[in-house]
């Protein structure tokens, strides 16, 4: 799959699950936002709901 992607000039590939804790990081637990979705986010993150994100080392399956 890696030699696939590197053919179509595909270097790096960011995850939804980076893409959404790097989003939760920049969210302040004290301030309001106006999109829903962030309000949830901030909400989950006031309360200490939301986990860090775990490493994960790769398997050869």
């Amino acid at each position: 799959m890696k030699r696939i992607l590197k053919k179509q000039g595909i270097d790096h590939v960011l995850t939804f699950d980076y893409i959404l804790w790097a989003i939760i990081e920049k969210l302040e637990k004290n301030e309001n936002y106006s999109s829903s979705l962030l309000e949830i986010l901030r909400v989950l993150k006031a309360y200490n709901m939301i986990k860090n994100p775990q490493l994960e080392f790769p398997t050869n399956s």
